[in-house]
This record gives C-alpha cells, structure tokens and sequence, in this order.
C-alpha cells in the first residue's frame, strides 16, 4: 500500500490593499456595500404523478408493540393516478408495496412433485388479489367505486411464454407492456433503470418474509413457471423469477371513478428527476483551458463546487489492494501535484481545507476509513444521492444529473471517493449516471471530477460563468441541505498556521488565469515562520450533558464546549463497540438532534477535533458513551 503524501498548507498571504471603492486583504475582494455573490444553489425539477386516496390497508405499527401486523389499524392507501379516462374513472396504482405474496403456490401431484405452471389467470396472486385485498382493503361502499376491468394478458413474445387467456379483475397487476408505457410516466424500455417504477414496501408487507423492493408483474417470464417484475432500481426482469417465490411484493392495480365521495384527492408525488440546473463558475486551469465549476451549494462566503468536466482519468489507487481515501494515491495527486499546477498562490489561498467525511459502503459492508482534511476530493456516495446538489436521491438508477463528459465531449464514467464492494474495489458513476460499486482501485481509465470548498470573497479570483442545464427545468427549485448530511465541512485554515513575521513587499503572482488587478499601494507579505516538527497536542475531550428522545423518532445530544475546538464528531451506533449500523456527524455546534431513527437501543459519544499544522485532523478522545431506547 502506498502512503498518503503529506500536504503542505498554502503560505498565508496577507497584504492590505487600498483601491477606489474596494478593500482588498490577502487576496480578497469585497465591494464596499455589496451583498451576496449572484450564485444560487442547483435547481431540481420533478416528474409528478397525482394520487388519490382510496380504501384502507395495514401498514404501520399503530399500536406501538414494535410489530406491524393486522392487530394494528388500517391505514389508507394512496394510489398513483396512471391515466384519467373521459368516462371520469382512472387507471390507479399503489404508491407502496402493500404485502408479498407467491405468484402460484403450485399444485401437488404427491410425492414431493409440484406442478408451478400457470398464467394470469390460474396464479393465487390473483386469486389472493380478488378476494382477500379486495375484501381487506375495501368497504362495501368503497367497492361501488371499482370499476371491473378486461385484463389483457399478452403473450411474453421476447421469451415466447403465453400469457394465458383474458380475465375480468377488478385487482389486477401491471404487465410488461404497461410498466414501459411512456403515458403513464415510465421509461420507454424495460432495461433502464427507472425511478419512476421504484416502490418501498410498507412496515407491514415487510414483515414475517424476506423482502426486497421487487414487485410482481402479472406477465409470464422465460417459462410458465417464471413470472416478471420489476427490481428495487426501476429494471424490468422480463425473464421473471420462480413463481413460488415469496419475496416479491404486490401492488394493486385498479379502476376507479373518480366522482365517488370516497376518493379523495391527495397530494402529487415526485416519480423521477426531469432536469437540474447549476451556476458555474471559473478558476484555475488544467490540459491548457480554464476549469469550469458546477456550484452544488453556496452559504455565504463558501461555495462547495466539483467539476464541470472529467479533467483526466487516472487510477484510484496505483496498486491493486486493499484501500480507503485516505491512503489513495488520487488523493494524494490532487493534493499535490493537480493543486499546485492548476491554481495560483491566490486561487489555493481561496480554496478552504475541508473536514472530509468518509462514510461506509452500507450496501456492501465496506470500511470508508478514516475521515480527513483536504483541499481536493473527489465526492462520495452520500453526495451523489442528494437532490440538494441538483441530484436523484437514490444511486441505483440512471440520471442525466450524473453524466459527465471528458475534454472531447465524450460521456465517461468517474470515480467517487467510497469504498465499493471490496477492500480493493471502488465506487464510481457510469455512462448513464448510475452508481456502481465494483471498480478496481489500479483502473487507470477513470475519470477525475475534483471537488473542493472556495472563500467566494476572493472575488478577484474567480469568475461567473454559464449555466450548466440538464434535461427539463420547468417548474425547477431549490432544495435545502440538511447541515447533517454533508460529508465535508469547511475549516478556517489561518487559524492553525503559525504567527507570521513582516517580510518584504509582494511578489506578483505567477497565476495561470489572468486576473484583472487594480492600481494599489503595495505594502507588506507575510509569511509563516518555519518551525520544526513535533508531536500535535490532543484536544481535550468533551462532555455529554444530555441525550434525550424526543418526538418523532429523534435524539437530541448535547454537551459541553471545549477551547480551541474546531468541531466535534458525533458518533452514534446500535451496539456499544459501534460497529453495527454506525454514523458520524461533524458539526462546529455543541449540540445535534439526530433524526430518522428506528425502534432500536442507540449508543452516542462525541470527541472534539482541531487541525494540525500540517493540515491534518487531530481527534480528542471519545467521551463517554450515553444509551438511550427510542420507544416510539
């Protein structure tokens, strides 16, 4: 394995500078009076679907004994609206995956011999459809408002499996041919993967089974023992699966009138992202043109940016072995030798150190390593996900939003910083802006996106550029970031370099982008002293005061502030050594409310953090852990 390279913190500069109109410190620029920067954050915008509310289904633990099942209430049921018809009725489906079920339970000949063929109209998925959910879900009125329906059941033409003959339903399931109808709102083929076709299974439908998000098709699959369905990322397995199978869901399809009192009109739902749209801006250069930057957030002075373009492709690592982002060859190329040929004094001045939150692969099991302080990254899997940075909020299915070209103009896929399935293994965004986790770390063809956090008052430095627009941004907004989920957190650099000492006047900089400068009066440089190294002293530890429940499935922790703390790392867990389910959060309060929790024991401490000399992170130790049960 190879070493991290050690970083060396830019020389602070500081020069004061008197220009008509303009105050101009260290390389910063701020017109007298002016507010704000004219940057906005991505705009996000939505394919929506309506929905109705109709009938009543068990879903959640209503009764608090940490079981949902038909001891609890019902709860109505949202169904997405597929197509309105001129007769006022309209093809519904379920939002969620209600229950599982087999498609066919089989018949037995003795002897152990099962017999799985059927079609539509001979499954017990049917059967089950039309009696018990019909029966459960429904009242007596309610039912007046069902439409029975003619069921079409297709042949599977691409594995050549009948579909059996037509049914008269009023439950019914979707088929091939319908889930890739472009009308209803879904993708045109079934081999995308579509978020509009994503569905969660409810508290209930996942409980006594082995469940997954994949949900079944009324269609045959390669055989009459097969059925189709639709995976947990939107694919459409048309070959199907085992008919007897029980860990696929179930979400009704019906037709309903829409003039009945007992359908109520609910709120739309977002099914899939139509479009984004980033500000840019421009600094620094690299393979002879300026860099262009996508703003994925801006709060004030700080921007958190990534790149426009793939820059370069190199590997992950240059060994093949086990390795996190902290011991990564890229990073210690972009910290390196891509910082310090692409920026000038000024611009790396401008660029913040951030505290780089390196997080597990939960999906695979994956170490992230440990966290670290960098002027440049490259983003994580929590970023790519989020839609206040112009995102899906899921990783699994494709997106425009997420596809990046190269310096030819040809899309290419582009590393994360997150571990992949293997130690050895890296994530990385493909051609159609889906996540992978398979990537080998010594893979020399993937691309580069850097990422990093700037001081905007640098304004000297850095220019607007044009908007970057994907896809249909009609009806496009903002959406807030939660200070919680970053995974990274700008640190003040010039806090932690040494007391500088007068030196002579400023030596022009040798900038590759050319930056208009103003008449000025040139004073003084000022650059640290060296000094030599030594071992960083541990900041002290804090204390929790409090660790409370409160409504909602949240923790509130707090506790006391430590001197000279740059920020403290909240880390919380579902066993005592924290290992199970782990999380961290950074923060510069004392104080955090924790949120989406489960029903479980949770375990929490918190230590305090400063940056070193060298730039680098320097951890108290963990105070002591607090328990705490959320109940409800």
């Amino acid at each position: 394995m190879l070493k991290k390279g050690k970083k060396a913190l830019s020389l602070l500069l500081s020069t004061a500078l008197v220009v008509s109109g303009l105050s101009i410190i260290s390389g910063k620029v701020q017109a007298e009076g002016e507010e704000g920067y004219g940057l906005s954050n991505p705009r996000i915008a939505y394919n929506t679907r309506e929905t109705v509310i109709f009938g009543s289904y068990w879903q959640e633990d209503t009764n608090g004994d940490g079981v949902a099942d038909e001891n609890d209430e019902k709860q109505p049921i949202v169904w997405q609206v597929l197509e309105k018809y001129d007769d006022g009725t309209a093809l519904v489906m379920s939002d969620k995956i209600l229950d599982f079920c087999k498609y066919y339970k089989g018949i037995s000949y003795g002897e152990g011999e099962i017999d799985y063929s059927c079609t539509w109209e001979t499954s017990t998925v049917r059967n089950w459809l039309n009696i018990n959910f019909y029966n459960n879900a429904f009242s007596i009125n309610e039912k007046e408002a069902i439409i029975e329906t003619d069921v079409v059941n297709d042949d599977n033409l691409y594995r050549e499996t009948e579909g059996g003959n037509n049914t008269n339903d009023n439950v019914f399931l979707l088929s091939l041919d319908e889930i890739k109808n472009t009308a209803y709102g879904f993708d045109g083929g079934w081999y995308n993967s579509d978020q509009a076709r994503v569905a969660k299974g409810t508290t209930y439908a996942k409980h006594g089974s082995s469940p997954t998000d994949s949900w079944w098709l009324r269609s045959p699959g390669e055989s009459s023992a097969e059925a189709a369905y639709v995976g947990p990322v939107g694919y459409v397995h048309e070959s199907g699966d085992n008919v007897y199978w029980k860990n696929y869901g179930i979400r009704p399809a019906l037709r309903i009138k829409l003039s009945s009192s007992y359908v109520k009109v609910g709120e739309k739902v977002k099914i899939s992202v139509k479009g984004s749209e980033w500000d840019t801006v421009t600094f620094g250069r690299y393979g002879g043109k300026d860099i262009s930057w996508r703003v994925l957030n801006v709060s004030g002075d700080n921007a958190f940016l990534v790149s426009d373009e793939i820059l370069t492709t190199k590997a992950y690592n240059d060994e093949e072995t086990s390795v996190t982002w902290k011991d990564s060859t890229i990073r210690k190329w972009l910290n390196e030798d891509f910082l310090n040929s692409s920026f000038s004094d000024v611009e790396k001045e401008m660029i913040m150190t951030s505290v780089v939150i390196n997080n597990d692969n939960d999906n695979c099991g994956t170490e992230g390593g440990e966290d670290t302080a960098d002027k440049i990254f490259l983003l994580s899997l929590d970023d790519i996900k989020q839609p206040g940075y112009g995102f899906p909020d899921q990783s699994g299915y494709n997106s425009k939003t997420r596809v990046a070209k190269n310096s030819a103009g040809e899309t290419d896929y582009w590393w994360l910083r997150s571990p992949g399935l293997y130690t050895d293994d890296a994530s990385f965004v493909s051609t159609t802006g889906c996540v992978y986790d398979y990537g080998n770390v010594d893979d020399t063809y993937g691309g580069i996106r850097p990422a990093l956090r700037i001081n905007l008052s640098y304004a000297s430095a850095w220019k607007k550029g044009e908007k970057v627009v994907v896809g249909d941004v009609t009806d496009a907004e903002t959406n807030p970031i939660d200070p919680d989920s970053r995974t990274s957190i700008p640190v003040d650099d010039d806090s932690v370099l040494p007391t500088p000492t007068p030196s002579s006047e400023p030596t022009p900089s040798s900038s590759p982008n050319p930056i208009s400068t103003p008449t000025v009066k040139p004073v003084q440089i000022i650059t640290p002293s060296p000094k030599k190294d030594k071992k960083e002293k541990a900041p002290t530890k804090p204390t929790i005061k409090k660790a409370k429940i409160k409504k909602g499935k949240m923790l509130y922790v707090k506790w006391k502030k430590v001197k000279k703390a740059k920020g403290y790392e909240v880390q919380y867990a579902l066993n005592k050594k924290f290992t199970k389910s782990k999380k961290n959060i950074y923060t510069t309060k004392t104080s955090v409310t924790l949120k989406k929790l489960k029903k479980k024991t949770y375990y929490v401490r918190v230590r305090t953090y400063t940056l070193s000399s060298k730039g680098e992170l320097v951890f108290s130790k963990w105070s002591k852990v607090k328990k705490v049960k959320v109940k409800k």
